[in-house]
């Protein structure tokens, strides 16, 4: 965690005009010890012009049953870090928890590009769970985005974001500070 926060302070001091985010995945067993909240304040604290909004917390779906989760969810969200869950909609958890918890975004699984159905009934179904997500505030980020046709019903259905090898690859540390450096040349 300490690596991510500072990777994130470099990223934002190498463009400060672009108000980057990072998103870091934390396991249940990391939001289950009783000292993370706490921990990952005195984190922060090292770093007092970081925005807490730029650091958001991603967690999966079915670590959302487990009550020492949910309580440092809660804790974690006082700090100003947003929460996301991660692959929402292939766990068991039950749509109540996006009105329950103190969560920022739901990353839809890739499963709900495409189900096999026509094309009509799989972007009837997207626009409906992504209005669902809108409907409890939340945003909205599809994972999965392997073609330009799965991009347009993203963008059609409205959600906020999306990620996926037809819009990039992952990055390593150097070619993501290269994007931003090329960004302030633009």
């Amino acid at each position: 965690m300490r690596r991510a926060i500072l990777q994130l302070q470099a990223f934002r001091s190498a463009g400060p005009e672009l108000d980057l985010k990072m998103n870091v995945n934390v396991s249940p067993l990391q939001l289950a010890r009783p000292d993370f909240p706490t921990r990952l304040a005195d984190l922060l604290a090292q770093v007092p012009d970081l925005p807490r909004h730029a650091l958001c917390l991603e967690i999966t779906e079915t670590s959302l049953s487990d009550d020492a989760v949910s309580e440092a969810l809660i804790s974690i969200r006082a700090l100003g870090v947003r929460i996301a869950i991660d692959d929402f909609g292939t766990g068991f958890s039950s749509l109540a928890c996006l009105r329950r918890l103190p969560v920022d975004v739901a990353k839809l699984d890739r499963a709900f590009l495409g189900g096999g159905h026509t094309a009509a009934q799989d972007h009837r179904f997207f626009a409906a769970v992504t209005g669902l997500v809108h409907a409890a505030d939340l945003k909205v980020v599809q994972e999965g985005i392997e073609t330009l046709d799965q991009l347009a019903v993203v963008r059609a259905a409205g959600a906020d974001f999306a990620q996926g090898f037809h819009l990039a690859a992952p990055l390593s540390i150097a070619a993501a500070l290269g994007l931003i450096a090329a960004s302030r040349e633009e």
